[in-house]
């Protein structure tokens, strides 16, 4: 790990991550206080990013700048239908297209499986079936889709809508 400037909390933290890393502790990790933000959802997505409710807040540099992280997708979507509804605009529903295309000549056995069971999977490299988005809301690509029109997950911006 490099660090920009040589000063004492740089370097603490520089040994905090190396121990947590290392396992040092092996059994609980001590989260410095300046690390803890706050005991529920709301106010830990206040205190990252404040003043989201604000339209025109969200450039790229004010994302580039804030990031909470999480090790489960179902925590992932929980912080980003709170930040959703947080969003000032207007909030549009799309939903997936349930229908089954069957090849001229392949056995035709219908659906197997109820449209309402395959929708409550949510693969990590697909879409979910349920898309709720607004207007100037960051969004992640899966695919780098028109990457010359801007619409690519790059390190230098964020597609909105």
């Amino acid at each position: 790990m490099r660090l920009e400037s040589e000063s004492k909390e740089n370097k603490q933290y520089a040994q905090w991550l190396l121990d947590v890393g290392n396992d040092v502790n092996e059994s609980k990790v001590a989260i410095p206080e300046n690390m803890r933000v706050s005991p529920d959802l709301k106010s830990l997505i206040d205190a990252v990013y404040y003043n989201i409710s604000v339209k025109g807040i969200c450039t790229n540099q004010y994302l580039k700048d804030r990031i909470i992280l999480s090790l489960h997708n179902d925590d992932v979507d929980a912080i980003n239908c709170t930040i959703l509804n947080i969003f000032p605009g207007n909030k549009w529903t799309y939903l997936s297209s349930d229908n089954v295309v069957i090849k001229k000549g392949a056995d035709n056995i219908g659906n197997i499986y109820p449209v309402e069971y395959l929708n409550s999977f949510n693969p990590a490299s697909m879409p979910p079936s349920k898309l709720d988005l607004k207007i100037g809301c960051p969004i992640i690509l899966l695919h780098n889709l028109l990457p010359y029109q801007g619409l690519c997950n790059d390190a230098a911006s964020f597609p909105f809508i």
